[in-house]
C-alpha cells in the first residue's frame, strides 16, 4: 500500500538551514509497510506533512548494562529514519517525525540511525558526515530553545577504554577544526554560533578523560547550566597547585612545612572548584596510608590516636589537626562572585553529629601579616585542632564528621566528608 502526500508551500522558511531540507511543494509515495506500518496525516492547518507519533520507542544505552558498544532503538526505526532523511534531510525529518512525543527524543533515534550508517560505511562518507554535521547545526537551535541537552546517553562505550554521550558526539561534528577536516567549514562555519566552533571535542576515550578536552566540555557545559553525570571527581590525593603557596606544588599557604598530599579532594570540575581535607598528625604530618579508608562513597575515614599534645593544664591539644582547602581553579575563575565554601565540624563523639561553622577561620592565611598569597574573596584553607573547640576532650575515643562544601549561588553542588576515628592506642 502507498499513500501519496503533498507538501504545499506553507509561506514559511524550512526549519533550520540544512539545504536537503526544503519539501515545499514536493510529492512523496512511501510504502507504509516500509515504514513499519506508522501513518502518515496530513495537517491542515499549514498543509504540512507530518507523521503520527510513533510511540513506545526506547533507547538502549551503549554501556555495560545496556548495548555494550551499540546505541539502539527499540523497535528498530532505521527503514523509517533512513527513508525520510533520504527524502527530506535532518531538518525536514525533525520538522515531520515525532518519536514518544519528544523532540529529543527524535534526536535520539535520528542519530542512531546516522551511527549506524557511519559504523557500516565507514568514517569518510560524504554524504554520512554532512548529515551528522546537519544534525549538529538543529541540535544547537533546539539547546537555545530550551531543549534539555543528551549529556546522559551513553552512545560510545567500551570497559575501560570509551565512555562518550550523545551530546558530546554531536557538538563534535561541529566543532571548527572536525568540520575543516571534512571539508564542510566553509559551507556551515557561518550556521555555527563562534562558541561552539570553538567548543573543545572530547572522544570519551580514557586517554582524554580529565583531560585538557574533557576539562573544557564541562567548564562550557557548566556555564550553559547544563547538567551533566561527570562533573565530580573525588579522589585521595594532592591538591590543585593554586591552593599551594605561590603555586609551587610544593607546601600549602596556611603554613611552611603543610605537605600538598593524602588529601581527601572532590573537584567539581564544570563549576571549577577543589575541596580538599584531611586529618593529620600535629606537628608532625600525614598519616600511615594504611590509617587512611577510601569508604567506596566518595568519603574517607582517617584513624588517629586520641590524647593531649600539649602540656599546661589550661590549654587542650588533640594529637590531630583537619587541614582543609577549598579553591577555585582554572575553570572557576568566571563565577568568582558566586561560588561560596563552607568548613562544618562535628564535636559529637558519638554516632549522632552535632555541626559547627568554622568556615571564616580560612582567610587567615589569606589576609594579615602572615598571608603569602593575595585573597580572592572565595578561596579558604586553614588547619584547626578540635581542641580549640571550648571543652573538648582530646583523651576521649569516637567518631568525627568533618564536611567541606562548594555552593554556587546559593545551591550546593560539590562536598567533601571524611570522619575521624579517634582511638586509645596503646
Amino acid at each position: 500500500m502507498t499513500k501519496t502526500i503533498d507538501r504545499g508551500n506553507s509561506g514559511g522558511e524550512s526549519r533550520g538551514q540544512d539545504r536537503a531540507s526544503d519539501v515545499r511543494g514536493r510529492t512523496f509515495e512511501v510504502s507504509l509497510d516500509d515504514l513499519g506500518g506508522f501513518n502518515f496525516n496530513k495537517l491542515q492547518a499549514f498543509n504540512k506533512l507530518s507523521i503520527e507519533e510513533i510511540g513506545n520507542v526506547t533507547f538502549i544505552e551503549a554501556d555495560a548494562e545496556g548495548a555494550g558498544g551499540n546505541y539502539e532503538t527499540d523497535p528498530d526505526l532505521t527503514t523509517a529514519i533512513g527513508t525520510l532523511l533520504a527524502e527530506f534531510g535532518v531538518s525536514g525529518t525533525l520538522d515531520l517525525l515525532n518519536v514518544n512525543g519528544s523532540t529529543a527524543d527524535t534526536f535520539r533515534a535520528i542519530w542512531d540511525y546516522l551511527d549506524d550508517a557511519y559504523v557500516a560505511f565507514g568514517p569518510n562518507d560524504p554524504g554520512i558526515n554532512e548529515l551528522f554535521v546537519n544534525l549538529g547545526v538543529e541540535y544547537v537551535d533546539f539547546l537555545a530553545d530550551g531543549g534539555t541537552p543528551l549529556t546522559f546517553d551513553t552512545v560510545k562505550f567500551s570497559e575501560g577504554s570509551r565512555d562518550q554521550n550523545m551530546h558530546d558526539n554531536i557538538l563534535g561534528n561541529i566543532n571548527s577544526g572536525s568540520l575543516d577536516a571534512r571539508g564542510l567549514l566553509d559551507d556551515y562555519g557561518s550556521l555555527i554560533p563562534q562558541e561552539y566552533l570553538d567548543r573543545a571535542i572530547y572522544s570519551g576515550n580514557a586517554s582524554a578523560e580529565g583531560g585538557p578536552a574533557h576539562d573544557a566540555v564541562r567548564a562550557f557545559d557548566y556555564d550553559k547550566g547544563w547538567d551533566r553525570e561527570d562533573y565530580i571527581e573525588t579522589f585521595l590525593g594532592t591538591v590543585d597547585d593554586r591552593a599551594t603557596d605561590a603555586g609551587n606544588g610544593i607546601e600549602m599557604i596556611f603554613g611552611d612545612g603543610n605537605s600538598t598530599g593524602s588529601y581527601a579532594i572532590t573537584r567539581h570540575e564544570g563549576a571549577g572548584v577543589e575541596l580538599a581535607i584531611k586529618a593529620k598528625e600535629r606537628g608532625i604530618g600525614d598519616l600511615d596510608p594504611d590509617d587512611i579508608i577510601d569508604n567506596g562513597d566518595g568519603t574517607f575515614t582517617y584513624y588517629v590516636a586520641t590524647g593531649d599534645t600539649d602540656s599546661r593544664s589550661t590549654v587542650v591539644r588533640s594529637t590531630w589537626n583537619i587541614d582543609w582547602a577549598a579553591t577555585v581553579t582554572e575553570a572557576g575563575d568566571d563565577s568568582l562572585d558566586d561560588i561560596v565554601f563552607k568548613l562544618l565540624l562535628d564535636i559529637d563523639s558519638t554516632a549522632a553529629e552535632e555541626f559547627v561553622d568554622v568556615s571564616v577561620t580560612g582567610t587567615e592565611y589569606f589576609n594579615g601579616p602572615s598571608g603569602s598569597a593575595p585573597w580572592n574573596g572565595v578561596d579558604l584553607q586553614n588547619s584547626w585542632n578540635y581542641g580549640f573547640f571550648p571543652g573538648f576532650d582530646a583523651t576521649e575515643e569516637g567518631t568525627y564528621t568533618a564536611k567541606l562544601e562548594a555552593y554556587d549561588a546559593g545551591e550546593l553542588i560539590a562536598v567533601q566528608t571524611i570522619y575521624v576515628e579517634a582511638m586509645n592506642i596503646v
